[in-house]
């Protein structure tokens, strides 16, 4: 810059005049939200600073970061001053060093402790929402922008950004593989403050600046196995198989006049159906098992059953690693009942009427073929 013609653009004023105007400035503005509203805005003090893992003007000062303030309103020399005060922070001004330093000393005293202004009443064109606090009452909260804030966070993403651009030079220079660069952020322009944005505040145009995201896309592959990762799986008799079941009974049942013979071949032959609902049931397992395998990286702490889940059934049919020695014996005595209680298809009666003795023959049949 012209430091000549920096000079000659540069206005003096008086200590007072310069702590006058710092001790108006504010980190949230009204203005922001709607330029025609009555000025009004609040800054905040150290004391407001919060120790927690976000981005937000509260988290910022707590890190002991120092945040951009602006003006409520463009009167007066405000705007001139706030203007020379950001260049006082750097080495543009037309003022001496030992007068800088006095200003930069008067505007950080000034700076010193939380001021609110135009607060007594919510203009009506701003927007509030209501928080609930419990027992039918709520906090009526009015979301203000900060442009402190928008400019800490542009300026990340310049960073940000500049180091993608220089990575991906140096690896076309070099030809390194570019797989591992991480993307570069996308910004779009929001038009605050309309056709005279300086009326909303020095810090306008950081506000006007904004990221852009793709919507998230659903994984319904990542989300059924955090399903089963803490609810399991529903031990539950597959539907063809048990069809299949009854509808050969009541063709053994038309040849024997409406009985199901006891016969060892009948026995045999009734088998077979049977064993085909565990393993239909156990192959629900492997399936939920590869399907956990394959997030095992995305699900909490690498694990493929969360620990409250409890049901020690269910996680044996799902993770073999899990099944204690009467596994088999529990497995085949839970799904014996699940079939004994499976509804036809109206969803009334009973598929298959079995009595006692018969749902402990089936159990048996199923615990052999979980061992």
């Amino acid at each position: 810059m012209d430091n000549k013609a920096e000079k000659d653009d540069w206005k003096p004023y008086s200590l007072a005049e310069y702590r006058e105007v710092a001790a108006s400035l504010v980190h949230f503005s009204v203005k922001g939200v709607n330029s025609n509203a009555e000025a009004g805005g609040v800054r905040l003090g150290p004391e407001a600073g919060l120790n927690l893992p976000y981005v937000s003007v509260r988290c910022l000062i707590g890190r002991g970061i120092r945040l951009a303030v602006d003006y409520t309103k463009n009167t007066g020399n405000i705007a001139t001053v706030v203007k020379q005060v950001r260049k006082l922070e750097g080495a543009e001004h037309g003022e001496t060093g030992e007068q800088a330093e006095r200003i930069n000393a008067a505007v950080a005293n000034a700076l010193i402790g939380g001021f609110e202004t135009g607060t007594a009443q919510v203009s009506p064109r701003l927007r509030q929402v209501l928080l609930p606090k419990g027992e039918g009452h709520y906090l009526a909260a009015t979301p203000l922008p900060a442009g402190g804030l928008s400019k800490v966070i542009n300026e990340r993403v310049e960073a940000h950004n500049t180091s993608i651009a220089e990575a991906y030079k140096q690896a076309k220079d070099t030809g390194a593989a570019t797989a591992g660069i991480p993307r570069r952020l996308n910004l779009s322009t929001l038009g605050v403050g309309g056709a005279n944005p300086q009326n909303v505040g020095a810090l306008v145009r950081e506000m006007q600046s904004l990221l852009v995201f793709e919507a998230p896309t659903e994984n319904r592959s990542l989300r059924e196995a955090y399903r089963i990762h803490y609810q399991g799986i529903p031990l539950r008799p597959p539907a063809r198989a048990m069809r299949a079941w009854r509808e050969w009974q009541d063709r053994i049942k038309d040849v024997h006049g409406g009985v199901l013979p006891t016969d060892m071949e009948t026995r045999e032959a009734e088998r077979e159906w049977v064993v085909a609902i565990a393993l239909g049931v156990l192959r629900a397992g492997e399936q939920a098992y590869r399907l956990l395998e394959r997030h095992r990286d995305e699900l909490p702490g690498g694990e493929l059953l969360a620990k409250d889940l409890e049901d020690a059934v269910i996680r044996g049919l799902i993770n073999p690693d899990e099944r204690e020695r009467d596994w088999p014996r529990s497995f085949g005595q839970r799904l014996a009942e699940e079939v004994g209680r499976y509804r036809g298809w109206d969803g009334e009666s009973y598929l298959v009427l079995l009595n006692s003795e018969a749902l402990a023959a089936i159990a048996g049949w199923f615990e052999e073929e979980a061992r």
